[in-house]
């Protein structure tokens, strides 16, 4: 196997990492290379584009425990949690197999964890190895397309989701933004770990939300509230045309 040479990342377009060649054929991403990310994955897991929606393949081989695209511990979040009053319902969306899905619930003031990935292998692992926790969940599901209650989370969570739909453009980001927006209360925080800067972010999310450089990526913390709604309102959407995406 050969090393790849540092191209644009699949995720966000940053070129941070090596990554695959690919491009997209009858709604599927097919890799054309295989690569090795920090000495960790050899041949990796491959993305599936389903009417938007961006999943790892179900048969993906993963590390025996965790693994963790976006090396940023969970504790960078506890300042900005803070801010957030009581016992905190937080909602982990795109969870994978990530530490995040056990350090998210030893934050102070966690009462409850709902960890989500629409990859039901993942899934299934975080479940059964944490079974005996019972303040951590695990439901398979899709971020863009959420069946959850509206306001039913203080806080919402994501370490590199939104940077998957970031080469299928802003509206791509702005629909699973404003869905993990959706199930927020008023005065709720969603938080998101990004390798983009705040140039790349579509502008509505931008505006709405503060940036922090941490641990060379990027950090971004948004409160819910009536500033943003207005803007949010009057968006409108194209249906994703992943057929012809090229990456």
């Amino acid at each position: 196997m050969r090393r790849t040479s540092p191209r644009v990342c699949p995720r966000c377009g940053c070129g941070r990492l090596p990554s695959p060649r690919g491009r997209v054929e009858g709604g599927q991403m097919r890799l054309l290379d295989a690569q090795l990310l920090g000495g960790v994955l050899r041949d990796p897991p491959r993305p599936l584009l389903e009417g938007g929606r961006a999943l790892l393949h179900a048969g993906a081989v993963f590390p025996s425990s965790h693994f963790d695209w976006y090396q940023v511990p969970a504790s960078v979040l506890e300042p900005h949690l803070a801010g957030v009053p009581g016992d905190l319902r937080v909602l982990h969306v795109g969870c994978g197999t990530s530490t995040w899905t056990k350090d998210i619930g030893a934050l102070p003031r966690v009462g409850s964890v709902l960890n989500t990935d629409i990859n039901a292998p993942a899934v299934e692992r975080m479940r059964a190895l944490y079974a005996d926790d019972e303040r951590l969940r695990f439901e398979v599901m899709d971020a863009a397309n959420m069946s959850l209650a509206d306001g039913s989370f203080d806080v919402v969570l994501d370490k590199g989701l939104l940077d998957i739909f970031r080469p299928r453009g802003d509206g791509a980001v702005l629909r699973t933004a404003l869905e993990m927006r959706r199930v927020l209360r008023s005065g709720g925080l969603l938080a998101f770990v990004s390798y983009s800067g705040r140039e790349k972010q579509p502008l509505e999310l931008a505006q709405w939300c503060t940036h922090h450089e941490v641990r060379d990526v990027n950090l971004y913390t948004c409160i819910k509230g009536e500033a943003e709604e207005q803007a949010f309102r009057s968006l409108t959407f194209e249906p994703p045309d992943v057929a012809r995406e090229e990456l």
